[in-house]
């Protein structure tokens, strides 16, 4: 099966959604304008997102001050070096994502936070309550890819393809994320309804690997470099996640990013919640295929697209790296215990380190940080970029 090229019908109505969605083009940048409300990641904002990039653009949403981002979108917005600029009542513009001041819709692609206060506006600190205790899930798995692409063993990737778009022999997609469901339903107390998936928000379908598994073999066999997937929660235990997957050098690699949210703060089965995420990062540690997980807490809302500002920065709890990192790094396992109380994790080849922001011994992601001098990590250790850049700032806030 030959890939498909940008004259094909599909990439021709991708072109065409994306150009609806596309108001300006200034400064080598695609401005979206948006109107109240959530914008969700559909497929036209995934074509919007994805042509842009093509074209050598940043895109841009631009917004008024009652518009909200699901967190996929922000995250795909990271992801293709964009924007969201939010223009006041007063006519101020600001960086939706990290609140600074700026002049043009064209400065919100600058993700770096502001170090000086007074570039922040105001109407970013506008102190909003948070009700809700979230997770942040950062995780990275690693699928050795095994046989070729006419010798699949069963309940594996299948392909056509006589390249095999490096699927072939690699496992049903998602069992990382069918680990945590399990493992914080048993937090929780009962039987977890099946998560939902989709390609575009808000994602309907229950969860069903094989199924994202023929997606992903469509999309790859359709040239994209990757596949990607919303994920929803459930009532109980309600999720905002994306699933990136990603063929590489006799792997598939699986990137996981998002929110899961816990519970009201104050509620009697919250501590049970935040209690799990110790047996969670032991069930991602017994999980081989695993090359990075950052789990961390925060204050939110219950409405998973409403992030809280300033007063809620993310705790990070622990983190997990696989031996990819610890080789790039130059850690050495042996003194693991000592420098950092970390210890062996994914089959001994790897470690967890327990992290805390309190007085209690542990290490501050920012102590550790410093202490292994993740500013050298990169992709080809195990860790995405959009992760990469999420571990940056959460050791920097």
């Amino acid at each position: 099966m030959s890939k498909q090229t940008l004259t094909s019908p599909r990439a021709e109505l991708r072109r065409g959604l994306a150009d609806w969605l596309t108001d300006r083009r200034p400064d080598g940048t695609a401005e979206s304008d948006a109107p109240p409300g959530t914008v969700w990641y559909s497929a036209a904002q995934a074509a919007f997102f994805r042509q842009t990039w093509l074209a050598g653009l940043h895109p841009v949403i631009v917004s008024g001050e009652h518009t909200e981002l699901s967190e996929p979108t922000r995250q795909a917005l990271r992801f293709y070096r964009g924007g969201w600029a939010v223009r006041s009542a007063a006519g101020d513009l600001r960086n939706g994502l990290t609140g600074k001041r700026i002049s043009s819709p064209s400065q919100a692609t600058d993700q770096t936070r502001p170090t000086d206060i007074s570039s922040l506006a105001m109407a970013y600190l506008t102190p909003a309550r948070s009700d809700y205790a979230q997770l942040m899930i950062c995780v990275t798995a690693r699928h050795e890819v095994t046989g070729d692409a006419g010798d699949c063993a069963p309940g594996h990737y299948e392909t056509g393809d006589a390249a095999g778009h490096g699927l072939a022999g690699a496992p049903l997609p998602g069992e990382t994320i069918e680990l945590m469901m399990a493992v914080l339903g048993a937090a929780a107390g009962a039987v977890l309804e099946p998560w939902s998936f989709g390609q575009a928000e808000p994602a309907l379908r229950p969860w069903d690997a094989a199924e994202i598994a023929w997606l992903t073999r469509r999309d790859l066999a359709s040239g994209l470099p990757h596949a990607a997937f919303m994920i929803s929660g459930s009532p109980l235990l309600p999720a905002s996640l994306t699933l990136v997957i990603q063929p590489g050098p006799g792997c598939v690699l699986e990137h996981i990013t998002g929110l899961i949210g816990l519970g009201r703060l104050g509620e009697p089965s919250l501590g049970a919640k935040l209690a799990a995420v110790d047996p969670l990062m032991e069930a991602l540690s017994g999980a081989t295929s695993v090359t990075f997980a950052l789990v961390m807490a925060r204050a939110g809302n219950c409405a998973l697209t409403r992030p809280p500002v300033l007063p809620s920065a993310p705790i990070p709890l622990s983190i997990l790296l696989g031996d990819g990192l610890i080789k790039g790094l130059d850690i050495d396992p042996s003194r693991a215990l000592e420098q950092f109380q970390a210890s062996p994790a994914l089959g001994g080849r790897g470690l967890m380190v327990p992290l805390d922001a309190a007085a209690s011994g542990r290490l501050h992601l920012a102590e550790f940080f410093r202490a292994v001098d993740f500013d050298r990590a990169n992709p080809g250790m195990g860790i995405s970029p959009g992760q990469l850049l999420t571990l940056h700032q959460a050791a920097r806030t």
